[in-house]
């Protein structure tokens, strides 16, 4: 039988977990909670113009991956997976990233929009 102090660690082990994981796919602008998947109008509406913002087009290969090989080189399975089908139709998209300053009491948060939809929310040093 468990005692009731090691159920209570592990039930705010779970919720502090829950309480970051949500904290970092979305973003409290006023009443309004901005999540992953949002578009561009919702954004501004809600949280007014970005202090800045970045735009390009990627061309996206088959078997892409978001995230960049740290390793230094290419092995052959980069390459195998990112040249698979050599005749395929590469996809182009549209990248936007916009930053949020919204203070010195809160944190800089740098939106990432793929395609005019919300993809990812990273949060960055305290704002100025």
């Amino acid at each position: 039988m468990r005692s009731p102090f090691v159920t209570m660690v592990a039930l705010i082990v779970i919720l502090l977990g829950i309480v970051f994981t949500a904290e970092g796919m979305s973003l409290r602008c006023g009443s309004a909670l901005i999540s992953t998947g949002d578009t561009k109008d919702k954004v501004i509406k809600n949280c007014g113009e970005p202090q800045s913002k970045e735009s390009w087009t990627e061309e996206r290969y088959p078997g892409y991956h978001h995230w960049p090989n740290y390793s230094g080189y290419w092995s052959y399975e980069d390459y195998r997976d990112q040249y698979r089908v050599p005749y395929a139709p590469s996809p182009v998209v549209k990248i936007d990233e916009w930053v949020y300053n919204f203070g010195s009491s809160r944190f800089i948060r740098y939106l990432r929009f793929e395609n005019g939809r919300l993809k990812r929310i990273d949060r960055g040093d305290y704002g100025y």
